[in-house]
């Protein structure tokens, strides 16, 4: 039996409760232990794994950074590359089971259902990085126009924090979606939260996005010259309620999946990692 242990996680983390290692740990039959571990895996930031004993190192992280591949042997990322040792495994994808559940969404008139205009949800403000920064301005500019709802620590104009995310986003036509970032393949939960929630992503982040969520499915904002434009456009379909609901009821998962959408897939990284602790 393989021995794997887990390092440089978030306080409180378990394995065995995480949904992208929960499901493998059984299925390989993995014991958990820090004790003369085969597999070490590491999250973001992590502590230099350089003088860890000796074993298979694997990098596994949910934010737009790229491994040393001189201190580990794999990686899940978000980067398209064509290292063998480097796994594009976004975070929207660290459950799969909420991406193929996109699958069936009911067509429906959404709009009569909608009794709030826009939300905005974040926790991070630092305003030295460009898209928390656009995203920021993004916010008031949308105001103007309407209330935008804010029920994270970010502006927030709700008089709480939301604890239930997906609930709260269930009532809103449309959320703003915009990473962190723009970085090629940097897909998160901002986009697949409110379509789980079945609201309308207003989405800025990843340029090649339209990889793993079929572009009529969200309103890009990456699309247009300027915020302003977005905005108009944004104001265009909220007045239109046939408009807004052949967005709502367009297909959300493309047609053809990103590879790293197969369970199968995920499985044979693993086999992979596992199989080197032999060689």
């Amino acid at each position: 039996m393989k021995k794997i242990h887990f390092k440089g996680f978030w306080a409180g983390f378990d394995c065995k409760t995480h949904s992208s290692f929960n499901w493998i740990v059984d299925h390989f039959g993995l014991e958990v232990n820090q004790h003369n571990p085969d597999i070490i895996v590491y999250g973001y930031p992590a502590p230099d794994p350089t003088n860890d004993e000796k074993c298979i190192k694997v990098f596994f992280t949910g934010e737009s950074v790229s491994p040393d591949f001189n201190k580990y042997d794999f990686a899940f990322t978000f980067d398209y590359s064509d290292d063998p040792r480097n796994f594009r495994f976004p975070l929207y994808l660290w459950s799969h089971e909420n991406y193929h559940a996109l699958k069936n969404r009911e067509i429906k008139d959404w709009a009569s259902e909608k009794t709030k205009f826009c939300n905005f949800i974040y926790g991070n403000g630092d305003t030295s990085m460009d898209g928390v920064r656009r995203r920021i301005d993004f916010f008031k500019k949308l105001s103007e126009y309407k209330r935008v709802d804010s029920g994270g620590y970010v502006l927030n104009n709700i008089g709480h924090t939301v604890d239930n995310k997906i609930e709260w986003l269930r009532d809103y036509k449309f959320t703003i979606a915009f990473e962190n970032r723009s970085y090629k393949g940097y897909t998160t939960e901002k986009i697949l939260d409110p379509l789980i929630a079945n609201s309308l992503p207003l989405y800025s982040g990843n340029p090649l996005i339209d990889t793993d969520f079929n572009s009529g499915s969200f309103i890009n904002c990456d699309k247009f010259e300027t915020l302003d434009e977005a905005i108009s456009k944004i104001i265009e379909i909220d007045q239109n309620d046939e408009l807004y609901n052949s967005i709502m009821n367009h297909r959300i998962i493309p047609d053809i999946l990103p590879e790293c959408a197969s369970k199968d897939w995920y499985i044979d990284c693993w086999n992979k990692i596992i199989k080197s602790c032999s060689e």
